[in-house]
Formats: structure tokens, C-alpha cells, sequence
């Protein structure tokens, strides 16, 4: 059985196809033929309603629709595409080089990390007091504390640069 997500004008829907004419979709069977006029031109026949589709643009797995008058944007993934999506995802976030700013005025009381430092997200790097509030300043992304641009007990604005993860 295959199965592919297809993500419909920002809606998912789970697709498994169990042979040459039955389809599961988002739980439900339904018989199905889809046929081509041309290679933009469309019949798709579910259980026994017929739709006419026009494919208006396609750009490796995303494609663009017209059907009964109405647009769509879809976007189709094998389950192993999808898995790699994810992992490159996270891995683009785990290594990402950035300067983290101050989220709010306030006064620098304690750095809790030394440059060159390994960190993890989430990790506190520093102790930020707000409206007599201690707030923790966490590191966004994993990785090296490249550069503390701020002194314990200094006054910040917001957007000042703190810190520098690589």
C-alpha cells in the first residue's frame, strides 16, 4: 500500500492507496480513476462523482489546480519525503548562525555562559530583570556561544545584541 500527504490550500490529508482503484482518504474508502486529456487536462472519478481539473502550474511536488471553478494549491509528499523534511528542518535550526537580542528593556544581572561554551536550545544563557522580574535569556539554536556582546549588571534596550550562537 502507498501512501503520500497531500496538503491542500495548507490542509493535510493522509492518502493511501490500497490498488489500481481504491483509495483511503483521511480514514474513508473510495473508488477512484483518474484518466488525463493531455498533460494538463484532468478527469478524477471518486466513487461516483466525476471532476474536471486544469493543472495550472507544477514545481516538483507543489501544484496549483483548477476544478469546478475553484484554485487550489497542493503540495504532495511520500512518507519518506515528509521524514526528510522534518530532519532538514530541525537540522537547519540546530545549526543556524545568529545574534540573539534582548526581548525587553531591563538590567543584565547574570551571564550564565562563557564564549566558545557548547549549548544546547533552550539552555539559559543569561538572567535578564524586567519590572522586578528574573527572566532567563535561552539559547534558540544548539551549537558554539561565539560572542557575548553584553557586561553583567549594564542596562539593555530591547533589541540589543546579547549573544552570538554558530
Amino acid at each position: 500500500m502507498n501512501e503520500v500527504f497531500v496538503t491542500v490550500n495548507g490542509r493535510e490529508r493522509v492518502v493511501k492507496f490500497i490498488n489500481s482503484d481504491k483509495v483511503i482518504i483521511d480514514g474513508r474508502e473510495f473508488r477512484y480513476d483518474l484518466s488525463s486529456e493531455n498533460e494538463f487536462h484532468y478527469f478524477l472519478r471518486l466513487n461516483k462523482k466525476t471532476f474536471d481539473i486544469t493543472k495550472v502550474a507544477k514545481d516538483k511536488n507543489k501544484i496549483a489546480i483548477l476544478t469546478e471553478g475553484n484554485y487550489f494549491e497542493c503540495k504532495v509528499q511520500t512518507k519518506l519525503e515528509k521524514n526528510a523534511e522534518t530532519i532538514l528542518a530541525h537540522s537547519e535550526k540546530s545549526h543556524h548562525k545568529e545574534d540573539v537580542v534582548s526581548p525587553m528593556p531591563g538590567m543584565l544581572l547574570k551571564i550564565q555562559k562563557n564564549e566558545n561554551d557548547e549549548i544546547a536550545i533552550g539552555e539559559p544563557v543569561l538572567i535578564l530583570e524586567a519590572m522586578k522580574m528574573e527572566n532567563e535569556v535561552t539559547s534558540p539554536y544548539s551549537g558554539t556561544l561565539k560572542k557575548i556582546y553584553v557586561r553583567e549588571n549594564t542596562p539593555v534596550e530591547k533589541g540589543t545584541k546579547l549573544f552570538r550562537i554558530e
